[in-house]
């Protein structure tokens, strides 16, 4: 071997040993997707919604057909943005169409192909069916639910999400939980019991059966989400697609539940019929304002949740969902309507779970005890590094 070529083999083996030494820093940066900005929009979303229907309905006076109304308005905006979304999908596909015609038109050499899903593999529509229809009853339980357990001392219902999105995420989409994540979950895990604590001292026997339906809810809301992911991935159903159908659904099933809940205890259907009567007694004509503004918001918050679950996962959800409930304890905290002992649990909690979600979904990377091995940036990094490589060898 000439004295050139163990010099410059050596100049390689150094460039390697550059490249791989770790990170200076205990902690760096992700760099953030453009569009990271759906999940990040969905905390502004939850506090408008609960804005107009915790302080507008029930300060009113509406607690009677509040559970009703609000279960009805949130199936019901699932639909609206799949409607909402499905007009944004065609209005782009028709400007698509017309730059492909006139590029075709100019004899250009270029061709768009669009796949309009006739051979689309795993298109087992019995099972697409299913899965939707599932996904529609999981959504009726947990807002027909959600009144029960506002009146309650329950728990945190973002705990089972913690538990069971990566687990079902791990078991359903093969999603590997690596040794960041791990860390994570712990540090969440240690945050959740800061904000239990504070239930754990003052639940009686009644709030015990609604713990166990907030559990069970919970479970099945954090499946709804993995389903989302599973259809649009794997059975390539399209995210307006899911919207709408599940909107659809739930609505029926949820409108269903109360038509027979309003008749075993009403003997009539009055809590049906009754409910905008007395909302427009309560309120005037600003009902239909507020009617709509849920509406709106809760369509928006579908299509953004969608969305994040499609492009990303929904494990990033972990993320965005914990700021709202933490906002809003702050507020209630300003307004005097907590104890003291109670706010610093909460408040160390909700620091603990956020600092946790944002280690899970690699926002922040920490570049000790090999946290950062398996991180999406070190990942490309090392595939850089081994193209790199193979490059010097091809030239060699």
């Amino acid at each position: 071997m000439s004295l050139e070529g163990s010099i410059n083999e050596e100049k390689e083996e150094s460039d390697i040993k550059i490249e791989e030494e770790p990170e200076i820093h205990l902690f760096s940066f992700s760099k953030l997707n453009k569009y990271f900005i759906f999940p990040f929009i969905l905390p502004i979303l939850c506090m408008l919604i609960n804005f107009v229907l915790t302080n507008i309905f029930i300060d009113k006076g509406l607690e009677n057909i509040h559970q009703f109304l609000t279960s009805i308005l949130l199936c019901f905006s699932y639909f609206i943005g799949g409607i909402i979304y499905k007009i944004s999908v065609m209005y782009k596909k028709k400007n698509i169409t017309i730059i492909n015609e006139s590029r075709t038109n100019s004899n250009s050499s270029i061709k768009l192909i669009y796949n309009e899903g006739d051979n689309i593999p795993n298109k087992n529509m019995t099972k697409i069916w299913l899965f939707l229809f599932l996904m529609s009853i999981l959504v009726s339980i947990f807002f027909i639910c959600g009144d029960y357990f506002s009146t309650h001392n329950i728990f945190e219902e973002r705990f089972y999400f913690f538990i069971f999105i990566p687990l079902f995420s791990k078991i359903i989409l093969k999603e590997k939980i690596y040794k960041h994540q791990i860390l994570s979950l712990s540090i969440s895990f240690i945050g959740f019991i800061f904000i239990l604590l504070p239930v754990i001292f003052i639940i009686s026997k009644d709030d015990i059966i609604i713990n166990i339906c907030l559990f069970f809810a919970s479970v099945g809301y954090s499946f709804f989400f993995i389903l989302v992911k599973h259809l649009t991935h794997y059975y390539y159903v399209s995210p307006n697609s899911c919207l709408l159908i599940v909107g659809f659904c739930s609505f029926l099933l949820t409108l269903i539940y109360f038509i027979i809940y309003s008749l075993i205890q009403n003997k009539n259907l009055s809590l049906i019929f009754n409910t905008f009567y007395y909302s427009k007694f309560e309120m005037g004509k600003l009902i239909y304002l507020y009617i709509f503004l849920v509406i709106i918001f809760g369509s928006l918050l579908e299509i953004f949740t969608f969305l994040s679950i499609y492009y990303f996962s929904p494990t990033l959800l972990m993320v965005t969902d914990i700021i709202a409930p933490m906002v809003l304890y702050i507020k209630k905290s300003i307004e005097g309507n907590e104890i003291l002992s109670n706010i610093i649990l909460n408040n160390i909690g909700y620091f603990l779970v956020l600092i946790g979600a944002i280690i899970y979904n690699e926002l922040i990377i920490c570049n000790f005890c090999d946290f950062n091995k398996y991180t999406k940036k070190y990942i490309e990094k090392r595939q850089t590094l081994e193209i790199n490589l193979l490059n010097k060898n091809d030239n060699s």
